[in-house]
């Protein structure tokens, strides 16, 4: 073979095809089938000038893809990293996957509970690209919605977290609670695998042209973020109560909001209980009761463009007495009226960059900047920031704009 001193950068093994694909240095690639049985090479990479490959991304099954970019350009001028000449290639190196292979790989995802290395956007690559061009997808949706809809178990009741017995704050607690705060949004199993089907449910209502299918799979979304939501909001009950001898009066705002959700007129009874059980603690080192609470002036926001009030009336949306609308942090529920963003790339739910993520270095004598509105400057709100690095409903990655 003519690659025998050619570097091999890529290598993939795909268990279920029992298929070996290699990436070259030069371009080319090559692919290794049935290798536990009889192995022979089934394609031939093209032939390249000069270049160098580097993977970037594979569906886990049919679908290559890699770039291809030049290592020697022609042109000797300067030219920065950005500009030089890159190409993207796609390839299939098999046929359409079977109806069953699709379903059952989407099976041991959505019901086989694991903490992933990859993201689920990631995980669920090879059914999103399969599913897309299957000629099978009629059959295949009601079986998959009936999967979305099979039961599950509520890890967060099974949380148990130590309360911090009343102490300075110090950057050492601090730094326990984020990890806590990724520990018990991020470590549980159960909860990763939920997440992952919110969507494969979003992906199914835009797929569907039916209306009958597109309600159903609204029906099945809404449960799930309704579901996922409630486990969030009782792993923020339960850091609160674990912190309640640290929250200060600008952590208020912030715990208020926890307490009024935990009481709204859908909320399941245990968390009803759990929110209830909060506000107690919270009264024996503050003294406001639940009247107090629900009537704080916390609670109260203006609108960033009329200053005119606005009602805490939506968990995602905001609108002024005016009209204004405006969208939620998905984290911390405040208002959000900065540049300073980040979303999923998953759902495109928006939520508060962390402070950490300020680039310019701070002048001597000057303070961090903070773009976290007046009601959201406690510690308890910039840890929680720091600590949730995916998104809380789809588990995804978040992106800023620089």
């Amino acid at each position: 073979d003519h690659r025998h001193d050619i570097p091999l950068p890529g290598i993939e093994y795909l268990a279920e095809q029992d298929t070996l694909v290699l990436t070259f240095h030069d371009g080319s690639f090559r692919v290794l089938e049935n290798i536990c049985s009889s192995p022979r090479w089934v394609v031939d990479g093209s032939p390249s000038l000069s270049t160098r490959v580097r993977t970037i991304s594979l569906d886990g099954s049919n679908t290559w893809i890699w770039g291809h970019e030049l290592h020697r350009p022609s042109e000797f001028m300067y030219k920065h990293e950005a500009q030089m000449n890159l190409k993207f290639v796609v390839a299939d190196i098999g046929d359409e996957l079977p109806l069953e292979q699709i379903y059952s790989g989407l099976q041991n995802i959505l019901l086989s509970p694991q903490v992933w290395p990859k993201k689920p956007i990631a995980m669920l690559r090879t059914f999103f690209a399969n599913i897309r061009r299957s000629q099978y997808f009629l059959e295949l949706h009601p079986r998959i919605l009936n999967l979305l809809n099979s039961p599950f178990e509520d890890p967060s009741c099974g949380i148990q977290i130590n309360p911090v017995s009343a102490q300075p704050l110090t950057s050492g607690l601090r730094k326990e609670f984020r990890h806590c705060i990724l520990r018990f949004l991020y470590g549980w199993p159960n909860l990763v695998t939920l997440r992952a089907r919110l969507p494969v449910t979003d992906f199914l209502y835009n797929l569907s042209t039916d209306e009958i299918l597109r309600e159903a799979c609204r029906k099945t979304g809404q449960f799930l973020f309704n579901s996922i939501g409630w486990m969030n909001l009782r792993i923020f009950i339960r850091l609160a109560k674990a912190v309640a001898s640290l929250v200060t009066e600008n952590d208020l705002p912030f715990v208020l909001r926890v307490l009024v959700q935990s009481g709204l007129p859908d909320a399941p009874p245990d968390i009803v209980s759990e929110g209830q059980a909060l506000a107690e603690v919270i009264h024996g080192f503050t003294g406001l009761s639940w009247d107090a609470f629900m009537n704080s002036d916390s609670l109260k926001e203006t609108c960033p463009a009329c200053h005119g009030e606005v009602p805490f009336a939506h968990l995602s949306e905001a609108t002024c007495v005016n009209g204004h609308q405006w969208r939620r942090c998905s984290i911390t529920t405040f208002i959000l009226c900065t540049s300073h963003l980040r979303t999923c790339i998953g759902c495109s739910r928006k939520a508060f960059l962390p402070l950490s993520a300020e680039s310019e270095p701070i002048k001597e004598g000057e303070e961090r900047k903070n773009w976290l509105p007046q009601v959201g400057k406690g510690w308890i709100v910039e840890e929680l920031l720091e600590g949730v690095n995916r998104c809380l409903f789809c588990g995804n990655s978040f992106v800023a704009v620089v």
